[in-house]
């Protein structure tokens, strides 16, 4: 018999998962607005926005499809996904930001950023997990 899968891998799997989604979104917005944002002079050309978009859906969808066939690596996969992830939300956010007003919040972005980190390695870490994929 299956065993059931723990709260707390749901909701690492669903985090996973909207990250993907969001991926999947600004592809599409890039694509589908692509005249537009190419006129609308952005630092950043659309071509950037969908290439970042499919690394959004790749660090989000990949380890969501491991965590939901138990497949080992998505432990490993998941921490650097994380890691990934985090690392292209502070480049847009820092290096591409334009006015002063987009800085606004960064204090509270830097602390659900580590809100997060910390959730993703700490699941990752418990026996309850390590069990749960077969490894103990």
């Amino acid at each position: 018999m299956k065993k059931r899968r723990p709260f707390l891998i749901w909701l690492i799997f669903i985090l996973f998962l909207i990250l993907g989604w969001l991926g999947v979104v600004r592809i599409w917005q890039a694509v589908a607005e692509w005249n537009w944002l190419a006129g609308y002079g952005l630092r950043v050309s659309p071509l950037y926005l969908a290439a970042s978009g499919a690394a959004w859906a790749a660090a989000g969808l990949l380890p969501a499809i491991g965590i939901w066939f138990r497949r080992r690596w998505s432990l490993w996969g998941g921490r650097v996904a994380a890691v990934f992830a985090a690392g292209l939300y502070w480049v847009d956010r820092l290096a591409f930001a334009v006015s002063l007003s987009d800085r606004a919040n960064l204090l509270f972005a830097a602390g659900l950023t580590a809100v997060l980190m910390f959730y993703v390695f700490g699941v990752f870490s418990l026996p309850l997990t390590r069990q749960y994929f077969g490894m103990e």
